[in-house]
């Protein structure tokens, strides 16, 4: 690990704790951040940071076989649905 990492890892860790401090105050963050004399310009820039961060540290959903799954429905219940029953329970669009 190089020193800029080093760096870049310390100051996220550092912002973590500084958002998790902010949101369990149950203040707003702008009360917050002028209480703790921290510009609002840069906790939210570090809260894209943190959130960013811990976005790319998800394992990711992808998975190699994305394939359509078949659902089986009973012939019975295919055959409740009417075309009328289709058109009286659709919603309207407002106007």
């Amino acid at each position: 690990m190089d020193t800029r990492e080093a760096t870049r890892n310390y100051r996220l860790n550092k912002w973590t704790e500084i958002v998790r401090e902010c949101r369990s105050s149950g203040q707003t963050v702008g009360v917050w951040c002028a209480e703790n004399n921290i510009k609002l310009r840069n906790y939210y820039y570090w809260l894209k940071k943190v959130r960013t961060a811990a976005c790319e540290a998800l394992p990711s959903l992808q998975t190699e076989n994305n394939s359509i799954v078949p659902v089986s429905v009973p012939l019975d219940q295919v055959n409740q649905v009417s075309p009328q029953s289709i058109k009286s329970s659709s919603v309207r669009p407002s106007r």
